[in-house]
């Protein structure tokens, strides 16, 4: 049934039995001439997973530095902080948030400071 959704052009059919048949790399080939499509099914393997290397990669990924910083693991501040460093396009904001985090233990952002305070 796949391969028969596929040929006719019906992405979305192939991609939801592909993902009900535990073939999620499948689907998110299928998927990906479609960036709606890709981001879903981009989504829903992320939702899957556990490891939490892989939902630091999905917060990157969809550009969710927010919850990246509010949720991270204190005792690893400097791997956020190069994460930020490297695919934020605001990181200055993120990196005074992921400080007063680690100061107060707080998860507010505050205002854009390039200055880390560590």
């Amino acid at each position: 049934m796949v391969k028969k959704n596929f040929i006719v052009g019906n992405r979305e059919s192939a991609v939801e039995l592909c993902i009900k048949q535990g073939r999620m790399t499948d689907a998110l080939l299928i998927a990906h001439q479609d960036p709606g499509l890709f981001a879903k099914v981009r989504d829903r393997y992320l939702a899957q997973q556990s490891d939490p290397f892989l939902k630091t990669m999905g917060s990157v990924v969809k550009s969710e530095m927010f919850d990246m910083v509010t949720t991270s693991d204190l005792g690893n501040w400097k791997e956020t902080l190069a994460l930020i460093a490297t695919y934020s396009q605001d990181a200055g904001t993120y990196c005074k948030g992921d400080t007063d985090r680690r100061k107060h233990n707080t998860t507010r952002i505050l205002p854009l400071r390039f200055r880390v305070e560590i």
